[in-house]
């Protein structure tokens, strides 16, 4: 279940104009304590993937399996008037994991969301995930629990996760992204 206090129309307006004017917005606290923990159980059971390809990428992913976050998440989105979810990844970094920068790799025009699951993170591990446009600021994520990111990119947008050192020892970076076309 959603945090309600997302769901009142003054925030909802809110969350609307940040993401017109400042083109992302990060919700903490976007899950109610109960339905994060249950995410984070179900996330921890995943059979994940490796994909690695040292010039560009190393992380695992898995498929999403929980629907009911998913329909939450996009009745939420249509109250925002943005588009419903369709699928999705749950995306795991660890130690040496990373996705470089690429100027043959372009974002979509497109909405991202990512809810991240994981509980504690340092931000000297790295793991930050950066959205760089061509002129502009550039959009920094760092993880923190609980909290949905909504990003808007368009084709001239470049995106990276900084490598995860070693400083990071076990720890696990653990989040959910969705990627919404967007029309506009």
């Amino acid at each position: 279940m959603l945090n309600p206090i997302y769901m009142q129309p003054a925030m909802l307006r809110a969350i609307q104009q940040t993401l017109k004017t400042k083109k992302s917005v990060q919700l903490h606290h976007i899950l109610t304590p109960t339905t994060y923990a249950t995410l984070l159980r179900q996330c921890e059971h995943l059979s994940f993937t490796r994909s690695y390809d040292p010039p560009h990428h190393s992380y695992a992913f898995a498929p999403i399996l929980d629907v009911s976050i998913v329909q939450e998440l996009s009745a939420f989105l249509v109250l925002l008037e943005l588009p419903a979810l369709e699928t999705g990844q749950c995306y795991q970094f660890t130690h040496r994991d990373y996705i470089l920068r690429s100027d043959h790799s372009h974002e979509k025009n497109s909405y991202v969301l990512l809810l991240e699951l994981t509980p504690t993170w340092a931000p000297y591990y790295g793991g930050t995930t950066t959205y760089l446009p061509v002129r502009g600021t550039p959009t920094l994520i760092t993880p923190v629990a609980n909290t949905l990111s909504i990003i808007t990119t368009t084709t001239q947008h470049r995106s990276f996760i900084q490598y995860i050192n070693y400083t990071a020892k076990k720890n696990k970076r653990t989040y959910l992204q969705f990627v919404l076309p967007r029309h506009n």
